[in-house]
């Protein structure tokens, strides 16, 4: 499949033909498991979870935000790197994986406690195993990402642009 298919999954062909995702890109959602704290009452709309991942070398450097239950928040930034056509990081207590699964990457930490291992920092109610973002957003795939300078970046509300 050629990157200029139409097709929002970016690929680009191998010397053997075989095409081979491009990871790089700024991917977000709504905090589909937020909710307001002490409530069961959804705030996904207020927050945005998001995925950076830049090529850095050989690796990956991969971001990730996401604001769960209560408005607890899992955030980390580590290097991955790509191993059988998906991103890993390994760690002592197992592997942390980042996979396309249909028009989705998804998030696989095999139940490792993030906070715990030093990967990054979780709250008690949030966890990244299992987080999905969409692939097809037109508002995020692969597109650069700026951030308005007249706005506070300390201020919850600040807004980036997408380009």
């Amino acid at each position: 499949m050629h990157a200029d298919s139409g097709d929002p999954i970016r690929f680009v062909e191998s010397d053997v033909g075989a095409g081979r995702f491009i990871w790089s890109g700024f991917y977000f959602r709504n905090s589909e498991l937020c909710t307001y704290p002490n409530s069961d009452d959804s705030c996904a709309d207020e927050f945005n979870d998001y995925l950076n991942i830049s090529p850095v070398g050989e690796t990956y450097s991969v971001e990730l935000n996401s604001t769960q239950a209560g408005q607890h928040v899992c955030d980390f930034s580590i290097v991955m790197k790509e191993v059988a056509g998906l991103l890993a990081y390994r760690t002592p207590y197992g592997d942390v994986l980042l996979q396309r699964n249909g028009s989705f990457l998804e998030v696989s930490s095999q139940g490792i406690d993030p906070t715990a291992s030093g990967l990054g920092v979780c709250g008690a109610h949030a966890d990244i195993d299992g987080l999905k973002f969409p692939l097809g957003n037109d508002q995020a795939i692969h597109k650069s990402i700026r951030i308005d300078p007249s706005v506070d970046a300390t201020n919850p509300t600040a807004h980036a642009t997408a380009q």
